[in-house]
């Protein structure tokens, strides 16, 4: 049986059908009670089970051609935008939201302490007051925040 093992194993597909056939026309011509009928029946398992072997690898090689294949979609065109914020902007949106118990603060316009004084009304005082204002009223936020290289500690 081992050496028809290696003959199965050897032929191509188109041959082991050929040997199939021919196993069964001899195992059909036969009588009942012949025990050459077993042995036959063993031999044309093995034919068959090599047949189902090749057609198995051959539909494993055609899933893996289609898997290798690629879809040509298209090209897409993004923008994409990456928004530049100084470190004390950062640092206060997220004081705002952390430090705040009831849910992220509201934006509320602050509107620069103008105080009877004409001259504050260029861009850089008006900056300074909005500076002082946010200052004044976030202290407890802006005092948990950790800062390096203050200009007002002590060394």
């Amino acid at each position: 049986m081992f050496d028809y093992w290696e003959k199965i194993q050897s032929l191509k597909e188109d041959d082991v059908l050929e040997e199939i056939k021919k196993l069964h026309d001899k195992y059909f011509k036969l009588s009942e009670t012949s025990p050459m009928r077993n042995q036959l029946q063993g031999m044309i398992s093995l034919a068959q089970a090599r047949y189902n072997d090749i057609q198995i690898f051959r539909q494993n090689e055609a899933v893996l051609e289609e898997e290798t294949k690629t879809i040509d979609i298209g090209e897409i065109e993004s923008t994409e935008y990456y928004p530049d914020y100084t470190k004390k902007e950062i640092v206060t949106h997220l004081a705002k939201f952390y430090y705040d118990r009831h849910g992220p603060v509201k934006e509320e316009a602050v509107e620069p302490a103008v105080r009877n004084a004409p001259d504050d009304t260029t861009a850089e005082r008006v900056a300074q007051n909005k500076k002082a204002n946010f200052e004044e009223q976030h202290k407890e936020l802006l005092d948990d925040i950790p800062t390096l290289f203050s200009k007002d500690k002590d060394e």
